[in-house]
């Protein structure tokens, strides 16, 4: 009895030497998830226009290449039936200069059907969540702020009905959990992404 009473008093004096880390509140597997969830879009994991209150179908967008994800969650809508897809070419002046390609994304019957368009968000496939986190640095100071690398897999939840055809499953997180890698840092509330 006398030994875990020397334990215990051990253990609180260690907590009250370390002031300012606080004692128990330290980065652990449950709050790194936390952490990285807060983080993620609230939505869902969506293509949207850049001027959704303005969206009326059919939708013209640049065609942007660097947008993969996006672009490859459109290919499926359209490999699946929900949208048709079309490009245009827009000519910038007289002299045809300066012009870009447009995409022409039309809203099918089907796509209609599955309520497949959300009017604030968009095409949304599901939600972003942690899948499990692999591991993570001790805690270090840097410039009086406590960080941690922590890596970390994700997948793709709460996948509507519509989005569950074999088109969607070759996306990213909706068949295989995908490896990412993000810096945590600690905010007097809890444990923090940084942006």
């Amino acid at each position: 009895m006398q030994l875990i009473s020397h334990v215990l008093l051990f253990a609180i004096a260690s907590c009250l030497a370390v002031v300012g880390t606080g004692c128990g509140d330290g980065l652990t597997k449950g709050r790194a998830a936390d952490a990285l969830e807060k983080s993620f879009p609230t939505q869902g994991v969506c293509w949207a226009t850049r001027d959704m209150a303005n969206s009326r179908f059919p939708l013209r967008v640049n065609f942007d290449s660097s947008q993969r994800d996006g672009n490859a969650i459109l290919g499926a809508l359209a490999q699946s039936g929900l949208v048709s897809l079309s490009n245009k070419h827009v000519v910038g002046n007289a002299n045809g200069l300066f012009g870009h390609q447009e995409l022409l994304v039309e809203l099918t019957d089907a796509g209609r059907q599955a309520q497949a368009w959300h009017e604030q968000h968009g095409f949304c496939i599901g939600t972003k969540v942690v899948d499990d986190v692999l591991q993570w640095t001790e805690p270090t100071r840097a410039s009086d702020v406590q960080v941690s690398r922590v890596s970390y897999t994700w997948r793709i939840s709460r996948v509507p009905t519509w989005a569950r055809e074999p088109a969607f499953q070759a996306l990213q997180g909706m068949d295989e959990p995908v490896e990412a890698t993000a810096t945590l840092r600690k905010m007097n509330d809890g444990w923090a992404v940084v942006p």
